[in-house]
């Protein structure tokens, strides 16, 4: 209890509250130094995924337009630089969408493979927005299986068994992965590692309405009562209010808002000539959206929950351009072309860079949003280099109720590092308690105050190691 933390669950398991996927990506770039790494070339790798999407879709210069743009956008570049989940799973999403695509037109049983496994490496990563994004594609699978006439029965029904195998048993592979997974650390095949630490210490943070009220109603004393009062109970209001900065954002950190209301406008009264099913492109984006209403946290950025919608939007963009160029220039207007590359390239400076005191770029704003919460743990690393000098020690950390977000509590799995960290939680677990556990380690409290501009740092030792203990 001492130990955990809000991304690991310890109830006789030091693990990962998140699902394996992510991890899985990153491992080998950890190892290497870089971890880095692995989230640019996972942006790199969608990017030209993407570009194949629009190729499979309508055309070279669909997929050039969507490509350029899915790399250039502000939010790819903001979230290349944050280790979380949405670059691999953008990954498999990729792989699914352009698989998926080939599948519908072909037939083809590696398609239908190949998209399975996108499909399931994305749902070990992102299960919530893996299904947004595939619920169109799976109602229209179920139409092109049991209700398209084919043009050979014997032959079409060949097709459609390949196709289920196919696209079935990646995912049926993965479910039973997952479920050895949730069993090896909660117990329960059905009881995820997320959910286990939703209940156990954020029970307000739940998923579905009337979050808060639902919550209070199984409180514990492993509560993290000051990050868990952060939520909101949601409402149908607070609902549509989420969905509305949701949107919004995701707008912003793609595009812009009006080259993409444009596009929506011109797809809207448009619908453009495509080789596939082009439709499933904005219908995953619509369908992300409603998998994500029964949340109260909008995100982060107010954007990170349907992060995985802005390669959709630049799909979206690049139909309606194709569209419009072939128009005008079938009008002999063709300066009308020029005129919209000069309103995506405002929205792109408008987005990457400031014009202090009358603007500042979205890419800015999210980097102070950033800085601030890696400043402060960067201060507190060399803090404790500095002034832990009896070693080993355990520093119990008293968090500044002002700031719920920042959590300093991170070990080594074996706990074997020389300095360890925990919470400061006197009514569950007393001093002379911590010293028994940890008879060979000097205990420090650790406590962070701000007050207006004042800053008060107290690192105090509280308990030392006794001569007539033994240490090994």
């Amino acid at each position: 209890r001492l130990n955990y933390h809000k991304h690991l669950v310890i109830d006789g398991h030091f693990a990962s509250r998140y699902f394996p996927g992510t991890g899985l990506w990153l491992a080998p770039f950890v190892a290497w130094g870089h971890p880095h790494w692995g989230q640019w070339l996972a942006g790199a790798i969608t990017s030209v995924l993407i570009f194949w999407i629009g190729r499979e879709l309508h055309s070279n210069r669909l997929g050039f337009i969507a490509g350029s743009l899915t790399a250039l956008a502000p939010g790819m570049g903001m979230f290349s630089n944050l280790l979380l989940a949405h670059h691999p799973t953008l990954v498999g999403l990729s792989v699914f969408l352009l698989a998926f695509l080939r599948l519908v037109r072909t037939g083809s049983g590696i398609a239908a493979t190949v998209a399975g496994v996108g499909l399931t490496y994305a749902m070990l990563c992102r299960p919530m927005t893996a299904a947004g994004v595939a619920l169109p594609c799976g109602v229209y699978f179920a139409w092109w299986v049991l209700a398209k006439p084919p043009h050979d029965e014997a032959f079409g029904n060949r097709i459609r068994v390949r196709a289920v195998a196919g696209l079935g048993i990646p995912l049926l592979l993965g479910f039973v992965g997952l479920f050895c997974f949730n069993r090896a650390i909660t117990g329960d095949g059905f009881y995820s590692p997320y959910q286990q630490f939703t209940d156990v210490y954020t029970p307000r943070h739940g998923y579905g309405f009337n979050n808060v009220i639902r919550g209070e109603q199984k409180l514990t004393p492993r509560v993290i009562d000051n990050y868990d009062r952060w939520a909101e109970n949601l409402t149908p209001s607070v609902a549509a209010m989420n969905v509305w900065k949701r949107h919004v954002a995701s707008w912003q950190w793609t595009l812009g808002i009006i080259p993409l209301l444009l596009a929506t406008v011109v797809v809207l009264i448009c619908p453009p000539r495509c080789r596939g099913p082009w439709w499933l492109i904005p219908a995953g984006i619509v369908s992300l959206q409603a998998v994500h209403i029964p949340y109260w946290f909008v995100g982060m950025l107010d954007y990170h929950y349907v992060f995985e919608s802005g390669p959709l939007w630049t799909l979206v963009f690049g139909l309606a351009t194709c569209q419009l160029v072939d128009a005008w220039h079938a009008a002999q207007r063709r300066m009308m072309t020029l005129w919209w590359g000069a309103v995506v390239a405002t929205s792109f400076a408008m987005s990457f860079l400031s014009f202090e005191p009358f603007w500042a770029g979205w890419l800015y704003r999210g980097v102070v949003q950033m800085v601030f919460a890696r400043g402060q743990h960067a201060g507190f690393q060399q803090l404790m280099k500095q002034a832990v000098v009896s070693r080993p020690a355990i520093v119990l950390i008293d968090p500044d109720p002002a700031d719920r977000h920042i959590d300093y509590v991170t070990n080594r799995p074996d706990l074997q590092n020389d300095l360890l960290l925990g919470r400061y939680i006197p009514d569950i677990v007393s001093i002379p308690r911590v010293q028994e556990l940890f008879p060979d380690r000097t205990v420090y409290v650790f406590r962070y105050r701000n007050r207006g501009y004042e800053r008060t740092i107290d690192l105090n030792i509280v308990s030392q190691p006794s001569p007539t203990r033994r240490t090994d």
